[in-house]
């Protein structure tokens, strides 16, 4: 049985219909997605969100005023910041796509126990930039306890809260794949997102972007693209609803640019709504500090599946971090994921 539409997703459906308005009134240029191929969109979505992750690091836990006095206008990947990053280099948002980006490659298919290995592979590494709950999650399924239970013990280790964006900086891959699926993709997403995060507000804000990118992964307007989410994350069984609030796309003075899920995706929203370009929409998130890597990744995410591989700016795009081999993973997922048909089967 399909649940109702919750109260925060009804009165999400205004804001989607006023961000429509908003922008059919000149405020915005509406943007236009041309004849932008899927795959070079899908190849977008995955390199989109590196550059964002790479070019919003170095200002990650500084606010505004911070960056605008140490850097004024940051424009290019200039590395440093808490992490001492080379110009390019990326953190655990693009670590763990990429995780996930390998094992539908490889299993041509969202496989929850792959995808768990792969990301526990990546915390044995012991990466310095690992979320909180992220880290708590794979640690536990380190020491051995089961999969299953990793998450809600997390959650309950944390005072009943683990709605951090550690779910919606890594689950892009499953929006291409699952493109022409929705509810096959709200169910990888939130199974996804359960691997270590148990709090619905996670499971949710990763349903609601991967809809959304998959809609714009199709060729839909951001408009089109945010109000079919919202309408299609309602009809499900698992509890999910639209977790932003109301004033995500209109107040930019309420926008909290935090670890916190329903932030996060609330300022990624927010500027890929009012972004003209991939350069613009960009530079116009990591400008405002806060937590920007992730933030970056999922504006890069929206951004790339909208305007595609080929907006990316070059001088962005060449100097990321493995960028051949995230480009080869992403054209692999584009080529299989395109067409609309199914995947081939896992062996």
């Amino acid at each position: 049985m399909s649940t109702s539409r919750s109260p925060r997703s009804a009165r999400a459906a205004s804001i989607f219909r006023a961000v429509t308005i908003w922008s059919e009134t000149g405020n915005q240029r509406t943007m236009q997605a041309g004849d932008t191929c899927m795959e070079d969109r899908i190849v977008g979505m995955i390199m989109g969100l590196a550059a964002g992750d790479a070019l919003g690091a170095p200002l990650e836990f500084m606010s505004e005023r911070q960056v605008q006095i140490k850097h004024g206008r940051v424009t290019e990947m200039i590395g440093g910041g808490w992490l001492s990053l080379r110009p390019g280099d990326w953190t655990d948002d693009t670590a763990m796509m990429r995780c996930l980006l390998e094992s539908l490659v490889e299993k041509a298919a969202f496989n929850r126990e792959d995808a768990a290995a792969r990301y526990l592979a990546w915390y044995r590494t012991k990466p310095p930039d690992i979320g909180n709950t992220t880290r708590a999650a794979l640690g536990m399924f380190d020491d051995g306890i089961p999969l299953g239970e990793i998450s809600r013990k997390a959650h309950d280790d944390n005072g009943g809260v683990s709605a951090g964006n550690g779910t919606v900086m890594r689950c892009a891959p499953l929006a291409a794949r699952y493109a022409h699926d929705a509810a096959r993709l709200i169910t990888a997403s939130a199974e996804d997102a359960k691997i270590t995060h148990w709090d619905e507000r996670a499971a949710s804000g990763s349903a609601l972007l991967n809809l959304v990118l998959s809609a714009l992964l199709r060729g839909e307007t951001p408009q089109d693209a945010l109000a079919w989410a919202d309408e299609r994350i309602a009809d499900n069984d698992l509890g999910l609803y639209n977790p932003v609030p109301d004033t995500a796309f209109v107040q930019e003075k309420d926008l909290n640019p935090s670890g916190f899920v329903v932030d996060t995706l609330s300022c990624a929203f927010w500027h890929f709504t009012r972004g003209t370009s991939f350069e613009e929409t960009l530079i116009g998130v990591i400008n405002k500090g806060g937590d920007t890597d992730t933030i970056g990744a999922v504006t890069g995410a929206l951004a790339g599946a909208y305007h595609g591989y080929k907006k990316i700016p070059p001088r962005w795009a060449k100097v990321l971090k493995d960028r051949g081999l995230l480009l080869a993973l992403a054209t692999r997922l584009a080529k299989m994921c395109a067409g609309g048909g199914a995947a081939p089967s896992a062996s």
